[in-house]
């Protein structure tokens, strides 16, 4: 019996969309690559939002955008599952792409698995970044007053 399911398994592999930031980085095919490769040693498909696989010369950076959104909610539309690259990413939390990739899969009824390269949560990221970026919750940007009604 277990043969029988891992042979199916081999002709048909779980197809996993692989999410995160790294489509953001200065390779981002070797990247997916990467992230493709880890996918197949356990025996799934992995998936990769390749953004720069897209033709967008010459459009504008809002239909480029519904470029990218579209070819990677169809990819996903293909996806088995979600595995999501939760590290923050330009500031204190996930990137905001991954975390709308995140919504769709779950929108699908499709599981999400998540993992991130951090050990603090978000409380603790959020007041050191408001430590060192010198925003202050009563006051706003500290030295500028805000005005309250």
């Amino acid at each position: 019996m277990a043969r029988a399911i891992a042979g199916a398994l081999m002709a048909n592999p779980v197809r996993v969309y692989l999410a995160g930031p790294e489509v953001f980085l200065p390779d981002p095919i070797e990247a997916g690559r990467k992230k493709c490769a880890v996918a197949e040693r356990y025996g799934v498909a992995g998936l990769y939002p390749l953004d720069a696989a897209l033709d967008l010369t010459g459009l504008s950076k809002v239909e480029a955008a519904r470029r990218i959104s579209a070819a990677n909610e169809s990819l996903m539309r293909e996806a088995d599952a979600l595995i999501a690259n939760l590290t923050p990413f330009r500031g204190v939390s996930m990137d905001s792409g991954t975390a709308f990739e995140v919504g769709f899969m779950r929108a699908l009824g499709r599981p999400v698995f998540g993992y991130t390269n951090v050990v603090p949560d978000y409380a603790d990221r959020a007041l050191y970044s408001a430590r060192i970026t010198g925003i202050n919750r009563t006051r706003g940007i500290i030295g500028i007053a805000c005005h309250r009604a």
